[in-house]
């Protein structure tokens, strides 16, 4: 799916009350590790859902179901580049949930750019006010007719 498509973050299978830490890494630009994590007391029938749970103490605050996502951090500190240079290649997360000493792992890929996207950069001669940038255009065959600009 692509990136701005929330997913469901669902454990279940915990004991009524337990808490679990969910962990979310993801390798981002430059091989650079990003991560969050988050606490989550299981409800009555031993199940935590992001889109319903608040965490009670972790990287983000509130109901979020994506929030292990959006507030991951920079491993070392100090990186700014959030997405990769190439919009084909995919950002791939890793959930750890952990309870009782035992834990579970699941990932999901995130794409920046739908298949078919290619990346062109726009660069123009200096007599025509520098012009830059970057233009995404959609595979005509898989996506045929007028698109907005």
């Amino acid at each position: 799916d692509l990136i701005d498509v929330s997913r469901s973050i669902v454990v279940t299978g915990l004991a009524p009350g337990a808490q679990v830490g969910i962990v979310a890494q993801t390798r981002r630009s430059n091989g650079v590790l990003w991560h969050s994590r988050a606490a989550f007391v299981a409800d009555a029938q031993g199940t935590v859902n992001l889109t319903r749970d608040a965490p009670v103490s972790g990287d983000y605050t509130g109901v979020s179901a994506m929030g292990v996502i959006w507030s991951q951090r920079p491993e070392d500190g100090k990186a700014r580049e959030v997405f990769p240079l190439a919009v084909t290649e995919p950002l791939t997360t890793t959930l750890t949930a952990t309870a009782n000493g035992e834990s579970i792992h699941a990932s999901f890929v995130q794409r920046l750019a739908a298949p078919g996207v290619t990346r062109h950069d726009v660069r123009a001669p200096e007599n025509e006010y520098g012009l830059v940038g970057t233009l995404y255009l959609p595979d005509p065959y898989a996506h045929p007719g007028p698109r907005p600009a």
